[in-house]
């Protein structure tokens, strides 16, 4: 995943394992402030990716 904070592009992963779902965000100390952020977008996609593990539609 990618996104975008004050002009600048910032990648994070998501590993899905059996049992796991590991993130993994790698975050210049400059645009720490945006940190939470991409965070929180992750963390919304890995509840979207359980919803569909779970036998649900994966959206919102």
């Amino acid at each position: 995943m990618t996104f975008t904070a004050a002009g600048r592009q910032l990648e994070g992963k998501i590993n899905v394992g059996p049992e796991t779902i590991a993130l993994e965000l790698e975050v210049p100390f400059i645009f720490r402030l945006f940190r939470d952020r991409a965070v929180a977008v992750m963390d919304a996609e890995v509840r979207r990716i359980e919803r569909a593990r779970e036998g649900g539609s994966g959206t919102s």
